[in-house]
């Protein structure tokens, strides 16, 4: 769009160039009928002698009005370019109102993608915030797995030592009762006995 500007802009500059260059043929074109006309109005019935040959009041008119009709060609010539400059730079006009058109429809892509580009981060952020979350609760759990899992080991362990202390609990029951039951055994011998000796 640039390029397309600077081609115009350059089209324009000849084209003033050009009218300059017109003007200047023009005004010297308007000095020469002026220089014609002043030599026709100067010239008398009486002068006609001292014409050079071939030249006279006729031929002085008719190069008049070829100077004339020339002029009228630039003038025409000139507002032409006149009006092609006038509609170059419309278009120019037009084709900046487009750029700018253009430039503001970037200028809010640009917005709207910084936008996006900060929402993005924010919800980046936020994900790697819930990760390291997710990774020291794991962490947690795994700790408190293994509490668990050491816990248990104690408490079979304790179990086990429950179990031991109750089986030698039991064993140490029946060597009591086995004891009584001797001792009671051994009492009733003795009762016995002195009985049978004084029967004899």
């Amino acid at each position: 769009m640039s390029a397309l500007l600077d081609k115009k802009e350059q089209t324009i500059n000849a084209i003033i160039n050009e009218k300059k260059a017109i003007e200047v043929e023009r005004n010297c074109l308007q000095q020469q009928v002026d220089n014609l006309k002043q030599q026709c109005y100067n010239l008398s019935p009486f002068a006609t002698n001292v014409l050079r040959e071939g030249e006279n009041e006729t031929e002085l008119m008719i190069r008049l009005c070829e100077k004339d009709d020339q002029l009228q060609q630039f003038t025409t010539e000139i507002a032409e370019k006149v009006e092609e400059i006038t509609n170059l730079h419309q278009v120019i006009k037009d084709l900046r109102d487009v750029i700018g058109e253009k430039n503001r429809i970037i200028d809010d892509l640009n917005r709207i993608t910084n936008e996006k580009e900060w929402n993005l981060g924010e919800y980046r952020q936020w994900l790697t915030d819930a990760n390291n979350k997710i990774d020291n609760l794991e962490t947690e759990l795994s700790d408190v797995g293994h509490g668990v899992k050491l816990n248990k080991i104690e408490l079979d362990r304790l179990t086990n030592e429950i179990d031991e202390k109750n089986a030698k609990i039991s064993q140490l029951h029946n060597k009591i009762a086995k004891l009584e039951s001797d001792a009671i055994n051994v009492q009733y011998e003795k009762e016995i006995i002195p009985n049978e000796v004084f029967n004899f």
